[in-house]
């Protein structure tokens, strides 16, 4: 199923998360960037600019592959 084919409301959610991840991942690493002078800080911010583009690519892969089930979700 590709997001064209979702309800309306399933398909604003589901564009809506990727816009989230996907805006997440630089703006993470630029707050890691900025706070490169604290070691843990910016391998934590980085760390979670890995987890959000992951989280990106997980929600596209499932639209990509159909995994969408009509009356599944």
């Amino acid at each position: 199923m590709t997001i064209d084919e979702l309800p309306k409301f399933e398909r604003y959610e589901e564009g809506e998360q990727i816009r989230r991840s996907s805006k997440s991942v630089p703006a993470n690493i630029v707050e890691g960037f900025g706070r490169r002078r604290y070691k843990d800080d910016f391998i934590r911010f980085l760390t979670i600019a890995h987890a959000s583009c992951s989280e990106t690519i997980e929600h596209l892969e499932i639209l990509q592959h159909g995994i969408f089930k009509k009356g599944a979700v």
